[in-house]
């Protein structure tokens, strides 16, 4: 019987290096990987900006995606580096992970945003709706936190469906991989 287990172990081992070789072995596939959610995510973002615009009254229109991708682009490979590095299979790392990270990414997009657009028309017009002072060179809190939760809120279709998607089309499939070959292995014991 241990004679039967041992080529399992092998088989299994091999079937694990060889799933794990597309994702978590290459480098360049995660960069491929994030430069082709990138699109998906800029298209989203405009996709959502605009679909606010028409139908929430005092939300304003971004327009401008290069900070949010750039964070996204930055954030996404770190990230994946890490799953890379401690061989995170489960959903739950990357649906929650999205969460936990890229939430507070985009208070941080909207800080960078704010720093290097200070006189744009989206900070602007925040100004004027929110601020009583007329300072042209600063923002006050409430059109800040305007700025915050309307990119939130434009970032959260994106936040919700990136990882998801993800998972479901290059992690799930090794997973289903993985799962053949042991499942033939016992079949062949079985018999």
């Amino acid at each position: 019987m241990q004679a039967n287990s041992d080529p399992a172990r092998k088989s299994k081992a091999m079937s694990i290096r060889i799933r794990h070789q597309r994702f978590f072995e290459s480098s360049v596939y995660i960069y491929f990987c994030v430069a082709a959610f990138s699109f998906y995510v800029a298209g989203m973002l405009m996709l959502t900006d605009q679909f606010l615009a028409e139908n929430i009254s005092g939300y304003e229109f971004s327009g401008n995606y290069t900070i949010g991708m750039g964070i996204f682009f930055c954030a996404s490979v770190v990230y994946l580096h890490l799953a890379r590095w401690r061989r995170w299979l489960n959903w739950r790392y990357y649906i929650l992970g999205a969460v936990v990270a890229f939430f507070p990414l985009v208070f941080i997009a909207a800080s960078v945003k704010l720093m290097i657009d200070v006189d744009g028309v989206v900070i602007y017009t925040l100004n004027a709706q929110y601020c009583e002072t007329n300072k042209i060179d600063s923002i006050c809190g409430q059109a800040f936190a305007a700025l915050v939760s309307s990119m939130s809120l434009r970032a959260l279709p994106v936040v919700l469906t990136t990882p998801t998607m993800f998972w479901y089309l290059f992690i799930r499939p090794e997973l289903t991989d993985q799962s053949s070959p042991d499942q033939s292995s016992q079949d062949q014991s079985s018999v």
